[in-house]
């Protein structure tokens, strides 16, 4: 089997992921070059990696990757991968696709008009949360309604609570919602462990949403949830036959018993998600091998694309204190 040729644009913390996965897997991928836009810090990263770095992208793309990972900013993401796929390079972008409405209309119409492009989101690969929708696909607890989401930010959520509700990306749904800043002892962040026990200031997000066909998510979330060694994350959802609460299925068998099922995943931290970015770059190199984009590749591209504007929804929700509704988007309608 041939191996899985990509380069990255970008140099930050997100890439790095890409980066150790390629030295992790030599077998699997083959990453041909890291774009930067400075040579400290294109010095730094293949002095530390011992991977080939540039300054000017004809470089990068005259090795002729199979694709690029765009893991640039999230203000100017969006921008660069659109320029990538009008050079006709297929491209794999990193969350969320955009931040603005605008933005996201435009790789659609990209998309349309022949561009390439799946975005990195990892979180229904990881364990934990395949592991979950498959009992849920199965109908464990029947026909789902109500979920209750502490677990991740945004475009992550979204992405989650379509697999946990089972609600697909074109259904509409109303928001409303309240953003909440309080202090928290740090412990833990990216690059650093704490003991002083000093204060920071603390985010959360609490959310109702509503779907079109009756169900419902409670979303709830700090920032802090994703580093603290003080701040856990939780996961409810009601069916109709029983829940999921935390890591237990109870639920009724088919004699009408009360059963429980133990799920044996816990998400931990950076390795799980590196493992699930693996899943990513598998599925991106399967799909663009084709020709041209299929059913499935659509059917992803829309998911990303309606996780990344529900989570624009959700921070105008908070922003202006108003109920926002969705509008039906052009990739709703694959």
């Amino acid at each position: 089997m041939a191996k899985i040729r990509f380069a990255i644009v970008g140099s930050g913390w997100r890439s790095l992921f890409y980066v150790r996965l390629a030295k992790r897997y030599p077998d699997l991928f083959d990453l041909v070059g890291l774009l930067c836009r400075s040579e400290e810090k294109a010095l730094s990263i293949s002095g530390e990696y011992s991977i080939r770095t540039f300054l000017n992208e004809r470089d990068v793309l005259a090795l002729k990757p199979d694709f690029l990972v765009v893991a640039v900013n999230k203000a100017s993401i969006a921008q660069v991968s659109l320029h990538f796929m009008r050079e006709g390079v297929p491209v794999v972008c990193e969350t969320p696709a955009a931040l603005t409405e605008e933005d996201l209309d435009q790789i659609w119409r990209e998309h349309g008009n022949g561009g390439r492009i799946l975005v990195s989101e990892q979180y229904p690969y990881l364990p934990e949360m395949k592991e979950i929708s498959k009992a849920l696909n199965d109908g464990i607890i029947g026909e789902r309604s109500s979920l209750y989401l502490s677990r991740a930010h945004e475009y992550h959520a979204f992405s989650l609570m379509r697999a946990f509700l089972g609600v697909n990306s074109s259904e509409a749904f109303s928001v409303r919602a309240v953003t909440q800043t309080s202090y928290v002892a740090r412990t833990r962040d990216r690059y650093h462990t704490y003991e002083d026990g000093a204060l920071k200031s603390s985010s959360r997000t609490s959310a109702y949403i509503a779907f079109d066909n009756g169900k419902t998510c409670l979303y709830d979330f700090e920032g802090e949830e994703y580093h603290s060694a003080i701040r856990g994350y939780s996961i409810r959802i009601g069916g109709e036959r029983g829940e999921f609460r935390d890591g237990t299925f109870t639920f009724l068998d088919e004699n009408n018993q009360v059963k429980k099922l133990y799920t044996s995943s816990r998400s931990s931290g950076i390795a799980e998600d590196e493992e699930a970015i693996r899943a990513v770059l598998e599925k991106a190199s399967f799909l663009f091998s084709e020709k041209k984009a299929g059913k499935e590749e659509k059917g992803l591209l829309s998911c990303a694309l309606q996780d990344s504007y529900s989570a624009i929804l959700l921070r105008q929700a908070a922003e202006t204190g108003q109920i926002i509704k969705t509008q039906i988007k052009g990739w709703n309608n694959i």
